[in-house]
């Protein structure tokens, strides 16, 4: 099953995002302390959260994990850097945010985990 790190500083949105993944059939993984990060699939970040973008570089060294921005504001230098496979502007409907997702797990490249 993939795993995905949710790291969303608002609760509500937060909780949201885990309600939409685990529809999806996905294991939703909040960072409240480390994950074993070697194990995500795909990071959805807010990017403007403080520390939120280190979170997201650490999962993508780790396992290859893809990035989706899930922001207020659009993209910006910091989420730029990033390299995100998405980024979505809130409010975003969930039918974008599950499209977002069950893309980024398509990718090939998912495949190709640093050992």
């Amino acid at each position: 099953m993939a795993k995905i790190l949710i790291v969303e500083p608002h609760p509500e949105v937060r909780d949201l995002l885990v309600r939409v993944v685990s529809r999806l059939g996905l294991e939703a993984v909040v960072y409240d302390d480390p994950a074993d990060l070697a194990t995500i699939d795909v990071v959805l970040v807010e990017p403007e959260h403080w520390g939120a973008t280190e979170i997201a570089r650490a999962a993508r060294r780790a396992s290859g994990a893809r990035i989706v921005c899930v922001s207020i504001a659009p993209p910006s230098e910091e989420s730029l850097g990033l390299d995100p496979f998405a980024h979505l502007l809130k409010p975003f409907s969930l039918a974008e945010l599950e499209r977002a997702v069950l893309s980024a797990l398509e990718r090939p490249e998912l495949a190709l985990r640093p050992s």
